[in-house]
Parts: C-alpha cells; sequence; structure tokens
C-alpha cells in the first residue's frame, strides 16, 4: 500500500507547518536588519540571536519531517507547533528591548487565526491561551516602563474579542461544512437508489431487444433494435458510472487489494478490447518489460476499470492508426514500487482548454471529426477518483492532431 499523501494529511498540518517555515524566514528577514539589532547593547546578543535561529528552523525542519513519516492527525505536534510560534516571537520582541520588536506582535493573531481555522475551536482556545502569556510577558510594565501598563490590559482585551469573533467564525463555518456534507450524502444515497432501480428493467429491455433480433425482422427493423441495443448499453454504462460516483462521494467506495500478476493483467485488460479497436481497423499493441516487476499487491478490478476507461477512450476518438499502451517502473519510494501506465494514441489530440476540462463530471470533448462520439462524461472523472484513491495521479498530454497520451502513475 502507498503511503498517505502529504497534500492529505488530515488538519492541514503540512499547511500550517510551512506557512510557518515561511513566517520565519521573513521575521529573520526583519530581525537582523538594522532597526532590530541596533537596540543590542552587547556583542554575545547578537550571538543568542544566531544560536536561537539555529534551534528554531532546526525544530520546524524537525516538524516537517515528522509530518512525512507520520501523516497522521496529531494534537500534541500541533501544540508544539503552538508553543514553538509563541515562544520565539516573543523571545525576539524581549531581546529587542522592546520597541524594535513590537511589529512582531502580529505574530500572535497569526498563531491564534492559523490554528483555529485549520484544527478547530479547541486548539484556537489553545492558541489564545498560549499567545496570551506570551502577550503578558513582552508587555510586563517592567519591561516596557510602568507609564505603559494599560497597553497590557488593552492588548488582553483586544486578543480576547478577537478570539469570541473568530470562534463565531469557525462555528459558522463548520455549520456550513456540515450542511453540505448532508446534502451531498443525501443526493449520493439518492442516486444510488434510484440507479439500481433504474437498472433492473432496463435489464429487461436490454434482454428482449437481444430477443427480439432472434426473430426474423427485416433490415429495417433490425436497424431499430440495434438502436435499441446501443441506447440501452449506454444508458447502462451512465447508471453504473452514477453508482461509482455516488458511492466515491459518500466514501463507501472500498478497495480490495489482491495479490496479482501485472501481466496478466494487462493482457487480459487489452485482449478484451482488441475486437473493438480492429472493428474500427485500428492496431493496439501493449508491452511490458522484463525489468517491470510483475508480482504486485492492488485492486484488480479497479485497476482493470481505469485501463478499461483510458484505452476504451482512445479508440473512441482514433480514426486511424492506433493505440499503444506502456508500462515502465519508477523509482521506488518508501519501499513501494512506482509504475507509470501510459496509453498512447493516434487520433485527434486535445487543445489545452479540453485537457483543463478532462476530468471533470459529465464533460466530454467536441471535436469536428468525431461528432458521433458516444459516452457518458464521467468516465475520466471516475478513473481520476479511483486513481488518487489507491494513491496514484494521473493526466494526459497532447497537442491537438497529434493524439494523445493519458498516463497513470
Amino acid at each position: 500500500m502507498r503511503r498517505p499523501s502529504l497534500g492529505l494529511n488530515p488538519g492541514n498540518e503540512l499547511e500550517q507547518a510551512s506557512v510557518r517555515l515561511l513566517m520565519g524566514l521573513a521575521l529573520y528577514a526583519y530581525v537582523y536588519t538594522y532597526p532590530y539589532t541596533s537596540w543590542f547593547n552587547q556583542q554575545d546578543s547578537l550571538q543568542s540571536l544566531n544560536q536561537t535561529a539555529l534551534v528554531f528552523f532546526s525544530a520546524i525542519l524537525l516538524l516537517l519531517a515528522s509530518i512525512w513519516v507520520w501523516p497522521q492527525k496529531s494534537p500534541l505536534r500541533r501544540v508544539i507547533g503552538m508553543c514553538m510560534d509563541v515562544g520565539m516571537a516573543t523571545y525576539l520582541i524581549q531581546a529587542s528591548a522592546g520597541i524594535a520588536g513590537l511589529p512582531l506582535l502580529g505574530i500572535y493573531p497569526w498563531v491564534i487565526i492559523g490554528n483555529g481555522f485549520r484544527f478547530g475551536t479547541r486548539y484556537a482556545v489553545a492558541a489564545t491561551f498560549i499567545s496570551m502569556i506570551g502577550i503578558a510577558s513582552v508587555l510586563d510594565p517592567r519591561h516596557l516602563g510602568s507609564g505603559n501598563s494599560h497597553a497590557l490590559l488593552a492588548t488582553l482585551i483586544i486578543f480576547g474579542v478577537l478570539f469570541l469573533y473568530m470562534s463565531k467564525l469557525i462555528s459558522r463555518l463548520n455549520g456550513a461544512i456540515e450542511e453540505a456534507r448532508k446534502a451531498s450524502l443525501i443526493k449520493s444515497q439518492f442516486l444510488a437508489k434510484m440507479s439500481h432501480e433504474l437498472r433492473t428493467p432496463l435489464n429487461g429491455v436490454m434482454g428482449m431487444s437481444e430477443l427480439l433480433r432472434e426473430t426474423p425482422l427485416s433490415a429495417e427493423q433490425t436497424e431499430i433494435t440495434g438502436l435499441i441495443q446501443n441506447s440501452s448499453r449506454t444508458l447502462l454504462e451512465l447508471i453504473e458510472n452514477i453508482l461509482d460516483i455516488s458511492k466515491i462521494e459518500a466514501g463507501k467506495l472500498q478497495l480490495h487489494p489482491i495479490d496479482f500478476s501485472l501481466r496478466s493483467l494487462l493482457d487480459q485488460s487489452c485482449s478484451s478490447l482488441l475486437v473493438l479497436a480492429q472493428k474500427k481497423g485500428l492496431y493496439l499493441v501493449w508491452d511490458s518489460p522484463e525489468s517491470t516487476p510483475d508480482l504486485l499487491r492492488g485492486d484488480t478490478r479497479r485497476i482493470r476499470q481505469v485501463l478499461y476507461n483510458l484505452i476504451g477512450n482512445a479508440i473512441k476518438f482514433t480514426e486511424q492508426g492506433g493505440i499503444e499502451i506502456k508500462v515502465r517502473s519508477l523509482p521506488m519510494t518508501h519501499r513501494e514500487i512506482r509504475l507509470r501506465f501510459e496509453v498512447i494514441d493516434t487520433g485527434c489530440g486535445l487543445s489545452e482548454l479540453a485537457q483543463e476540462h478532462l476530468f471533470e463530471a459529465f464533460t466530454q470533448v467536441h471535436n469536428a471529426t468525431q461528432n458521433n462520439a458516444e459516452g457518458t462524461g464521467l468516465g475520466t472523472t471516475i478513473a481520476k477518483e479511483l486513481v488518487e484513491k489507491m494513491g496514484g495521479q494521473i493526466g494526459v498530454e497532447s497537442v491537438p492532431d497529434k493524439g494523445v497520451t493519458s498516463f497513470v502513475i
């Protein structure tokens, strides 16, 4: 199985850690300038600044590394990040004798807002509590002078109001997200139920049309029954695709990995589509080099479904020439075998605009030479969802009138 993608890290910890790194760079770009360092009275103060910078950035890199190694949700890691941010801001403000470090007070609301919106109200409470401790420390009247003691109270009030306002926004946002999730779930359940209900009578229509074709028919009647069968198959494909989409949206699509032979799966998938290509006068060839691992583990049904979709599309939109399927190994990552599947056709190609919308639901590519191409507009969307569900990525490379190369990694 593949390691979960960093982009899917729960709670956006990667995003917060990345912003922390950028903020840290901007922070030290400021503190090493004259307006800040001019407040140092001793040379060892600058040396201390260098040492804390080393510690701070080392800690940031360690947090990023921990997200890479353990991408699961970690409350402890989030709290450690808050303490790092507040602690560094507090130290830098105090080390500057106060005035030059006051712009760094902006770090505190960033800690509260960033953690609150990314992780929820509980983390906003924790960030506010930690930040107010830091603020109370840097705005200590003994630090700024007795005449500025009112600044502490005013600042604490401001941050308290900020927290209450932000908590309300987070609550509303979470409520809206939950309502949208429920609406999506109801829609998916409705589509799944209706799709099942439609499939039963549709199978009856297809069966009866098959029986009808076996009876003595005129040429016109044979053509009509052929149209009935083609339309029924297209409708059944649409229903099956809607079922898959509804499962994906509802989060109910389950993978069932098994041990399998890559070459056998490739042979079976391509052989079943060979007749379809030959009917159009196209060649269909496939190759898996000996250097490519053969014994793998994965969900063969879903892998085959993705291949059927990509190869079927290539056949559909190719009028001359043919289709070539290539499989090659990529460098291993985290002890995982990585493969690149390529479906290369000599068809009409795709414009840049068409490539951008290719994987959107109910989107079909229209071309003057393929006005008769049928399809539901869901196949590539499902292929993309399945590939990403299995931890991979899918894409397309094309130039108009030069063919298309679809790839899966």
